[in-house]
């Protein structure tokens, strides 16, 4: 059974937003060749400039687990 998840971050406080977007961007190149992960997207409050959204699939809890263990997720974190 597929996992889904959506994640909310909040950049307030950082100076730059943009280079967030473009570390999240880095983050889902990456993260949509993994063999676990269904779908990847990154989304942009439009009301809320400093809000992200991650909404995520993967094929189970495991490969969410190998995701958040890779060397980039743990960098972005």
């Amino acid at each position: 059974m597929a996992l889904h998840v959506i994640a909310q971050l909040n950049s307030s406080g950082h100076s730059h937003p943009d280079l967030i977007r473009e570390s999240l961007a880095e983050l889902a190149s990456k993260t949509v060749k993994e063999p676990g992960c269904i779908r990847f997207e990154i989304s942009h409050s439009t009301d809320q400039p400093e809000v992200f959204y991650l909404v995520e699939s993967w094929v189970d809890q495991a490969a969410l687990d190998t995701h958040l263990a890779a060397d980039y997720t743990r960098a972005y974190l």
